[in-house]
């Protein structure tokens, strides 16, 4: 038998499901398998889902550009009539882990965001309005 946890409140138990996740974010997803011998065997990996419907139209909507990108000491966040009181910004690291968080101004126009002591490497830079995922950005940093 196969028993899946996809990290995110949803299971299975077919050999090869198929699941939809409805936010970004990283999951950890669990098969665990078991024969008719009561041998089980359990294996997890992290997911991590990069995108989610809508992102693009709110980010352009919001005239939202990251620049320079490649980044070497900072990158700018840019947006065009956002007020960033209720926003947050938040960099994840290639294998999904949180690694800053960035609390913009409320009357800022560009939010510089340091990239001077992070590693070389891809990044992801999210916009989050009141924990709700809004933008989503590769970054790399030299």
């Amino acid at each position: 038998s196969w028993s899946w946890d996809f990290g995110d409140g949803s299971t299975a138990s077919q050999q090869n499901p198929s699941h939809v996740y409805s936010s970004i974010g990283l999951f950890n997803v669990r098969l665990t398998v078991s024969d008719s011998r009561a041998c089980t065997q359990s294996v997890s990996y992290p997911v991590y889902v990069k995108d989610n419907v809508g992102l693009s139209e709110w980010s352009q909507r919001h005239g939202l550009r990251l620049y320079p990108n490649p980044a070497e000491d900072y990158t700018w966040l840019k947006a065009q009539n956002l007020d960033w009181e209720d926003y947050e910004v938040q960099l994840f690291n290639s294998l999904g882990q949180l690694v800053r968080t960035y609390q913009p101004e409320a009357d800022t126009e560009a939010l510089r965001l340091s990239t001077a002591q992070l590693a070389p490497g891809m990044y992801r830079v999210q916009v989050l309005q009141r924990g709700t995922p809004r933008a989503s950005y590769k970054l790399m940093v030299r």
